[in-house]
């Protein structure tokens, strides 16, 4: 997007506006976004140590074994709302003003299923850790008549297909494995159109740019766990995903046309990446390495901490990036026998390096922390839970990469409900 950045039109024009096409794109920036499930989603991710429900299997798969019953989850689904602001991206009549964008969207999370075949658990799952859907119109009117607007559409989703299998090595020990086939498709529709009259000649003006881009990406992690129980009241956790690319595919085609200037002019691309073709293809994840505590203080309290890294300078079309370290803090108290009560703290560190006046074509880096939540209802065969997460946090952008001066301040705000129903048998 930031391609077709539109201050440099509206400046060539000499028009009195300035805007800019900009993506909602925050989960490629931060790694730790949805939290996944609904007892460590209220923990705020601290479950490292702990794994022992289906979304173990995405934590630390070697916790899978400490399920007492065989669980299905029977439905994760989640309501998310994000938001972005940006200061000083608006010029209209000599003063400037905040551009904001918000995606609102409902989806299903997670589902999943812990099975016991001897002494062997498994499980088998589908996780979706990203999922942002865009769909804004934006329209600005000049001083001098001259108008503006922009449409963009996003969808991006990724999503993890996922089977495990975790069993005790001795009486304390255990260790697990998940090997999933992730898909990931990324949607980008941008148009723009300006119109009016040109202020030096009274030259009829219409300028229309339209940009569409897919991505289409298969690929496959590996996370290996082990989980440690030295004594009845405490437990360590640790593990570590691993990913390749197996193929991308990037189509794009982008419409320009200039009435005014007579300019006119259509491309379109098909390029498909292969580990062949692109030697960094196959390390275009990074590692994910994860540890965890967690202190069993009574049957009704408990405390979890995990440290998370996220090591790598690539992530699927991104490169250039940095490697982050997470931390995440939960509780877990029963208000009553069937009524659990979670709570927890974590943060969600950028993964781009910080912007700074002097530089080119720097990406959005903002720091976020966040909440997490959830109270439920619990059965000796099911249970129910409604679990809330808030993130927030500032930081800065450019808006135009060939304006090395121009970095804007930006916030960004997200929440998201998520309720589940699972069932032991």
């Amino acid at each position: 997007m930031k391609q077709i950045l539109l201050p440099v039109v509206l400046i060539a024009l000499s028009l009195p506006l300035g805007l800019f096409s900009v993506g909602l794109h925050t989960s490629d920036y931060n790694y730790y976004n949805d939290i996944v499930g609904d007892r460590a989603t209220g923990m705020g991710g601290a479950y490292t140590a702990i794994s022992d429900d289906p979304s173990g299997a995405w934590y630390n798969p070697a916790g899978l074994v400490f399920s007492m019953d065989n669980q299905i989850s029977l439905s994760v689904n989640s309501y998310q709302d994000k938001g972005l602001t940006i200061e000083r991206a608006i010029e209209s009549g000599g003063r400037l003003y905040p551009y904001k964008q918000n995606i609102s969207n409902f989806y299903p999370s997670f589902f999943g299923v812990v099975q016991s075949l001897g002494n062997v658990k498994f499980a088998f799952t589908v996780t979706t850790v990203n999922n942002e859907f865009l769909d804004q119109d934006t329209f600005y009117s000049a001083p001098d008549g001259s108008t503006f607007n922009m449409k963009y559409n996003l969808n991006d989703s990724t999503a993890h297909f996922g089977a495990s299998a975790a069993v005790f090595v001795s009486d304390t020990v255990a260790v697990g494995i998940t090997l999933s086939l992730v898909k990931r498709r990324n949607e980008q529709i941008n148009t723009y159109i300006v119109s009016g009259e040109k202020s030096t000649n009274n030259t009829a003006l219409y300028i229309a740019n339209m940009l569409y881009t897919t991505d289409d990406v298969w690929g496959g992690t590996a996370r290996l766990g082990v989980q440690w129980m030295p004594t009845k009241t405490f437990t360590v956790g640790a593990s570590a995903l691993v990913g390749t690319i197996f193929s991308h595919t990037q189509d794009a085609m982008r419409f320009f046309r200039d009435a005014g200037g007579g300019s006119n002019f259509f491309d379109s691309t098909n390029v498909k990446y292969s580990n062949t073709d692109n030697a960094s293809l196959d390390s275009a994840l990074p590692v994910n390495l994860r540890v965890g505590v967690a202190w069993f203080a009574s049957k009704d309290f408990l405390l979890s901490a995990d440290i998370i890294a996220d090591i790598g300078s690539q992530y699927f079309a991104n490169v250039g990036l940095k490697s982050t370290l997470n931390a995440a803090i939960g509780m877990e108290y029963y208000l009553a026998p069937s009524i659990p009560f979670r709570f927890g703290l974590f943060s969600n560190m950028a993964n781009t390096p910080e912007v700074v006046a002097g530089k080119y074509n720097q990406e959005l880096h903002a720091n976020l922390l966040g909440i997490g939540t959830s109270i439920g209802w619990q059965t000796r065969n099911s249970s129910i839970a409604l679990s809330f997460t808030w993130q927030g946090g500032s930081g800065k952008m450019q808006v135009s990469g060939d304006y090395p001066e121009a970095i804007q301040d930006v916030s960004i705000r997200k929440i998201a409900f998520s309720l589940t129903g699972s069932a032991r048998y």
